[in-house]
């Protein structure tokens, strides 16, 4: 992700144009169901639900 989203120029035009295509190549590209061996071989839906399970 950290080439293949910049524009050629290498630059947004603006935050909120960053924001806009990092939400939407995280949400299009991104693998959440791939385990990782970091949180336990969780994926990261199951890490983040597991921790949303156990905050206040």
């Amino acid at each position: 992700m950290k080439t293949e989203l910049l524009p050629h120029d290498g630059a947004f035009a603006s935050l909120e144009e960053a924001r806009l295509e990092v939400t939407y190549y995280l949400d299009t590209y991104f693998n959440l169901d791939r385990r990782h061996s970091a949180p336990g071989y969780r994926s990261p839906h199951q890490f983040e639900a597991d921790l949303f399970r156990y905050l206040p």
